[in-house]
């Protein structure tokens, strides 16, 4: 999911980079910033593929940099060593299962656009039509770039803060708002509600079903 969301960014990026450049001058720097940051994470999950043993050792001096702060204090070395043992042995597993890996690659690809898609969606809900699918997939595409490192819940608050930047001059002044509250509403809240049902619904179907 990582690799193929950062390489479908930066392809947007590039299709894209004269509207960067030339008119969102404001939140330039947040999608600068998300592109490389993600592409140091592809970086980080390569090493762990093939070269363990140097993505440790960074991260060790990476954790005790983050200790003096006070910052990770109950991160041990060994845990670190553990989860990336874990990860190396997920990561072979799927490289080397090029079936599996070529579906999930299309999949995740379908999951992402579909998923950016919504907002095209609501543009057109508003009364909207002049800009295109694409024009508005490749400036939400880059909008999760620039929100995606924020360490908040759902990224909450960065993305309405993000989209109200990069979509500016997409959705109309008197509109943006409202396009903000229906697009976290599809993209957010309904599946914290969908998925918060179901969970609810799978407890109260174990606390009624008879026990033998």
């Amino acid at each position: 999911y990582h690799i193929i969301i950062t390489f479908y960014s930066i392809i947007m990026f590039i299709i894209k980079r004269d509207y960067v450049a030339n008119e969102l001058a404001t939140g330039r720097s947040f999608i600068y910033f998300g592109l490389i940051l993600n592409s140091l994470g592809i970086i980080a999950i390569f090493a762990i593929l093939y070269n363990s043993v140097i993505a440790e050792k960074t991260i060790v001096v990476l954790i005790k940099i983050l200790q003096k702060f006070n910052l990770a204090k109950n991160v041990k070395s060994e845990t670190i060593s553990k989860h990336i043992l874990e990860y190396k042995t997920s990561l072979y597993e799927i490289s080397n299962n090029k079936k599996i890996l070529i579906i999930v690659s299309l999949l995740t690809t379908l999951q992402i656009t579909v998923y950016f898609s919504v907002t095209y969606f609501v543009y057109l809900s508003l009364g909207l039509r002049k800009y295109s699918y694409f024009d508005i997939l490749a400036v939400q595409t880059l909008l999760y770039m620039a929100v995606n490192f924020i360490p908040t819940p759902g990224n909450s608050g960065a993305s309405e803060g993000g989209f109200y930047l990069l979509f500016a001059l997409i959705f109309p002044h008197s509109v943006l708002l409202y396009a903000i509250v229906l697009w976290r509403l599809v993209v957010f809240y309904f599946n914290l509600l969908a998925t918060g049902s179901i969970v609810l619904g799978d407890q109260i179907l174990k606390r009624l079903k008879p026990k033998f």
